[in-house]
């Protein structure tokens, strides 16, 4: 058995019709902004990226009764280090 996958903007008002459509009994919730230069300069495309899309996946979990969710994002920090980002060393 494949589980469908989609590539869209989970703050979209679309985000609710794929759940209803699909009606998924797992979640797995891998959606990130994980650009570390866009984190840094433009922080609320981030925080709404991050925060309001995670919670608008786990309001659609939620209407149609997924039984989990399961969330894994880490961003930036699979590519380098905080130093290396800010150019300042330890």
């Amino acid at each position: 058995m494949s589980s469908p996958f989609f590539r869209m903007d989970i703050r979209a008002e679309g985000v609710v019709a794929l759940f209803e459509r699909h009606r998924p009994e797992v979640v797995m919730h891998l959606a990130a902004q994980a650009a570390v230069k866009t984190s840094m300069e433009d922080p609320a495309v981030d925080a709404a990226v991050h925060l309001m899309g995670t919670l608008n996946v786990l309001e659609c979990a939620r209407r149609v009764g997924a039984r989990k969710v399961v969330y894994d994002a880490f961003g930036g920090t699979l590519y380098r280090g905080a130093e290396e980002v800010s150019g300042r060393g330890p």
